[in-house]
């Protein structure tokens, strides 16, 4: 088993070795990238958990606050070293796939397929593609990745004190993307499941006692952020981002039918959108024409002087009134999101300029791009195959579940991209494993 492990750890960190060398755009500060690396820049300086980039350094939440605190420890260690950082995420890849393996393991996987399984998700380009970037994708991955492990080991054991530890974990991963607060209440209906399957009673007092520590453990970690920016910044919150997106989404229900056509053809692939209508701007950042709505809302605002907290209020509320006056509208684009979401079969090495530079041919960029988009689409479906099924098997298999609907339903009401469904791949391909395994075999034996 430990051989396993010691192959997965190479072979993975190997892997997300080649995309550093080769990915030039991830050693770039920009976009994302240099709002971290300005607020972990300050936070070695001594200036705080500040964006600033000069005197008075001015407290912000505009991030959470694990991400940059990670950079800040490399760069407090070996200085604002790039290379460093990258060396640094491609080991935590590495120690992702091998949690995997060893979630795998606990959920009674059988060697030989719980090893293919780990190399796949070592070898698939996705992940590993966000490597030589300054982003939360794969922290956040590890994070996520850990407390499900804690709460698989919870379940398994029956130890309560692994509950404090699962909300421990959880607590963690919030403060790296804020998006996940509300996870907790999928959890809770898994333990509610493990514990009336095991005790055939409703409520129990292990119930209660797993279910408080749990909630103990992420208020533990998560209380003292908030209270921070409740003293600081007079608003009780994580971060600020959470209404840019919910703006973002609900905008789109004034599209009009010619605007309706390219966000339909975006959905499916960003690629074949600018290619279709290459008089727009159809990209998934700032600038890009779907996301205008907002970078004008906020110019507006910021010149009437609204603080970015101010700012923040005035989008939630806009964004409330767009959705009451065009309710209908506003859930039906909401499977629109469901297809970018799981449009995360991406490989950025590929839509880089130095790639295109190794390899000119007009044909070969865009069919191995189809190929990894379609090919994730095949995954994601037979994983919801496999999703469905899992439900006769071991209750820790809901734990997966849970995880994987969340992110699938919280992204229905915000502004979604492949990128942030990155962290639930490998749990896609554990689905994807146990369905085909149960088609070729007629029946699951590995469970």
């Amino acid at each position: 088993m430990r051989k396993e492990y010691l192959i997965i750890f190479i072979v993975a960190f190997l892997i997300a070795s080649v995309f550093i060398c080769l990915d030039t755009e991830g050693r770039k500060i920009q976009a994302d990238s240099a709002i971290y690396y300005g607020i972990a820049s300050n936070i070695v300086n001594g200036h705080g958990f500040s964006g600033s980039t000069a005197p008075p350094y001015l407290p912000t939440m505009s991030r959470e606050p694990v991400y940059p605190l990670f950079l800040s420890s490399v760069f407090y260690l070996f200085g604002r070293n790039i290379a460093v950082v990258q060396f640094m995420q491609a080991f935590i890849y590495a120690l992702t796939c091998v949690l995997i393996l060893k979630i795998a393991s606990i959920l009674s996987i059988k060697n030989r397929m719980r090893f293919k399984l780990s190399l796949a998700i070592a070898l698939l380009p996705v992940i590993p593609s966000y490597v030589p970037y300054l982003l939360t994708e794969i922290l956040f991955t590890f994070l996520l990745a850990l407390c499900i492990f804690c709460l698989i080991n919870s379940m398994r054991q029956g130890k309560l004190i692994w509950y404090f530890f699962s909300g421990i974990m959880l607590g963690i991963a919030v403060l790296c993307k804020a998006v996940l607060i509300f996870l907790f209440a999928f959890i809770l209906i898994s333990i509610f499941v493990h514990f009336y399957r095991r005790d055939k009673k409703i409520i129990s007092a292990r119930l209660a006692k797993a279910c408080i520590l749990l909630l103990f453990g992420c208020g533990l970690v998560v209380t003292p952020w908030v209270i921070r920016n409740k003293l600081l910044l007079d608003k009780p919150a994580i971060t600020l981002r959470g209404h840019d997106s919910v703006y973002i989404r609900a905008a789109k229900v004034d599209l009009n039918k010619h605007e309706f056509r390219m966000y339909s053809v975006y959905c499916l692939s960003e690629y074949m959108a600018r290619r279709l209508y290459p008089g727009y701007n159809l990209r998934s950042i700032a600038g890009g024409y779907f996301y205008r709505p907002l970078l004008q809302k906020i110019e507006e605002y910021s010149d009437k002087g609204l603080s970015s907290e101010e700012v923040d209020s005035m989008l939630k509320k806009e964004a409330l009134d767009l959705i009451r006056n065009r309710p209908v509208k506003f859930i039906g684009m909401g499977f629109f999101e469901l297809v970018k979401l799981n449009s995360f079969f991406q490989v950025l090495l590929l839509n880089q300029e130095n790639i295109k530079v190794l390899v000119p041919d007009r044909y070969i960029l865009p069919l191995a791009r189809g190929f990894f988009k379609f090919l994730g689409f095949f995954i994601v479906i037979i994983a919801f195959i496999g999703m469905f099924s899992a439900s006769r098997h071991a209750p820790e298999w809901m734990v997966l579940f849970s995880v994987v609907m969340y992110f699938n339903m919280v992204h229905f009401f915000l502004d979604a991209t492949g990128r942030y469904a990155v962290p639930i791949l490998p749990y896609y391909l554990l689905f994807f494993a146990l369905q085909v395994d149960k088609c070729t075999k007629g029946h699951s034996r590995d469970i």
